[in-house]
């Protein structure tokens, strides 16, 4: 099998139409036997295991903005609560048009989450336009330690309460406990 694929792997090297990144290919091809095997099994390198185990624990280094891309636009969702995005006042909504002087239309949104993702302390500019306001808005943030909570919770009623697992996370487990405990507590009751 060993050589086989070391074949393959020559082959694709000699012949192919462009050069080839040799780790980018063994990445692909490890990537493809562990998705054989069933449904759930997948193979991650560093960089994506490191992304997975930041979202899983909850924490990261960064900003604090959940982002999608809409219509070829990097859109703000949501600053997340207490962080860095939230106090210079980036609000859902706002379209990123810059991170560090680059356009964000010119790379994958995984690079550019990486890009708003960092070690602690260090810097970064943020230009954002947003609905209503003519110039284009420059946010100089700094990373710090992100917390996103794994779940939400409110009371809607003196005897009714809503909870919301938004993603398992690590912690999630304590997060529900102690959302239902606050809620308890607030209702006066079970």
């Amino acid at each position: 099998a060993m050589e086989q694929l070391g074949r393959v792997l020559v082959e694709v090297e000699n012949d192919y139409v462009d050069p080839v990144d040799r780790a980018k290919l063994v990445d692909g091809a490890v990537k493809g036997m562990v998705s054989e095997l069933d449904p759930h099994s997948s193979y991650m390198p560093p960089d994506e295991f490191q992304a997975f185990e930041s979202d899983t624990e909850g924490q990261f280094g960064g900003v604090g903005i959940e982002v999608e891309t809409r219509n070829e636009e990097l859109i703000v969702l949501s600053p997340i609560e207490g962080a860095p995005a939230e106090r210079a006042g980036i609000v859902s909504g706002d379209i990123i048009v810059s991170v560090d002087g680059r356009d964000p239309g010119a790379e994958p949104l995984d690079k550019l989450v990486k890009r708003l993702r960092g070690a602690l302390g260090t810097r970064v500019k943020v230009g954002a336009r947003r609905a209503g306001v003519p110039q284009i808005l420059i946010f100089d943030l700094t990373r710090e330690l992100v917390h996103v909570p794994s779940v939400a919770s409110k009371l809607l009623s003196a005897r009714v309460a809503y909870v919301r697992v938004r993603q398992f996370q690590e912690h999630t487990h304590d997060e529900l406990l102690a959302a239902a405990a606050k809620l308890r507590q607030r209702s006066g009751g079970p």
